[in-house]
């Protein structure tokens, strides 16, 4: 049943999971680090959109896992930024669940 449930690996697409992340579309609308306004937003959505293609023409790596059928694991890897960020698959949809920069 949960693998009925599970997104297809190509409905993630790298560069736009990306922006959202940077966008901070994941976080709920009263948290403190969310965009308000109109030019906060704005700003926010084109800083994202140039650092995401500037990054991505460093190059980057995404991979997706499948755990026994009932979840599955995104991750995709800034090699300029030396970023990770990582979604979770579940009911037909990948959600942002966070990133690390490594050493």
């Amino acid at each position: 049943m949960a693998a009925a449930t599970l997104p297809p690996d190509s409905a993630f697409e790298a560069k736009k999971e990306l922006k959202r992340a940077m966008r901070r579309d994941h976080l709920q609308e009263n948290h403190p680090e969310k965009p308000k306004g109109w030019f906060a937003k704005t700003a926010l959505r084109m800083a994202a959109s140039i650092g995401v293609e500037i990054a991505s023409v460093a190059g980057y790596t995404q991979d997706v896992y499948q755990y026994y059928g009932v979840v599955k694991l995104a991750i995709v890897t800034l090699d300029m930024t030396k970023q990770r960020f990582y979604w979770i698959g579940f009911f037909n949809k990948y959600h942002f669940i966070g990133s690390r920069t490594d050493a």
